[in-house]
């Protein structure tokens, strides 16, 4: 049986975090994978290494489950690009990987743009930034379901 896997993605503070608790809520057969963020925050998956081990531990997972996960490769795809201008092709890559082997949702949440700086407990960033992030997301083709959280 293949591996299913929800990933859910979007910029900060589009309702990622409250979608997921919900699901795992009150969705007995959901199980939150909770790698993405060490015990000081953030914790970036975006190298060849990083990605290989997830190619050995995602097929091997209880098949008994959906698995859901708070940000994966979009983040890296678009805060790499945005904020780092770092290469985004390992990411590219694994998302290849996952929709070709494993049985694969992909959730894109969006959000407003913002007026004033961003700054949070992992990522301070302008206003035009920020709003860069957001346009990027929103660039992302092929994705599954793109959805709006609006924020209360």
């Amino acid at each position: 049986m293949t591996t299913k896997i929800i990933f859910i993605d979007g910029p900060d503070v589009s309702g990622k975090s409250t979608l997921i608790k919900n699901m795992v809520d009150w969705l007995p057969w959901i199980r939150e994978l909770n790698f993405n963020k060490g015990l000081t925050g953030l914790l970036r998956i975006n190298t060849p290494t990083h990605f290989e081990i997830l190619r050995v531990l995602l097929p091997n997972l209880s098949p008994g489950y959906t698995y859901i996960v708070d940000r994966c490769y979009f983040s890296n795809i678009v805060y790499d690009k945005v904020l780092r201008n770092e290469d985004a092709q390992p990411s590219i890559d694994f998302r290849k990987w996952c929709k070709e082997n494993l049985k694969v949702l992909e959730i894109l949440l969006d959000r407003d743009y913002i007026n004033e700086d961003f700054n949070d407990d992992l990522i301070k960033v302008d206003k035009n930034t920020f709003n860069d992030v957001i346009d990027a997301y929103r660039a992302i083709e092929d994705v599954d379901y793109r959805g709006i959280i609006l924020n209360s």
